[in-house]
């Protein structure tokens, strides 16, 4: 119970940081961020959520991708399932293995 809640505090926490640093960090700052807690927590649907929040501040028009402005939106979705999907068919054990 203990170490749940202390994971949501957690959760908590990075989401805010991670959405007062839209307006503060650096993009790579916040990929690096919104990555490392898309890996440590399950369904963490906030690294689509910074993403959209992103393209509505600083996006412009790309000719390359058809004048969208929502380029980092579909890359996090595309990034999100197929993350989500090697998650689910990859084993994390936390035993070690002693094999000599």
């Amino acid at each position: 119970m203990a170490d749940a809640r202390s994971n949501l505090i957690l959760r908590i926490v990075l989401d805010i940081i991670l959405f007062l640093g839209v307006f503060i960090f650096p993009f790579w700052l916040m990929l690096i961020l919104a990555f490392v807690g898309f890996l440590y927590f399950r369904n963490f649907y906030e690294f689509i959520a910074v993403f959209v929040v992103l393209d509505f501040l600083y996006a412009a028009p790309e000719e390359r991708f058809g004048g969208s402005v929502f380029v980092l939106t579909v890359v996090s979705v595309i990034v999100y399932f197929s993350v989500n999907f090697l998650k689910k068919k990859t084993i994390f054990s936390k035993l070690q293995n002693n094999v000599s």
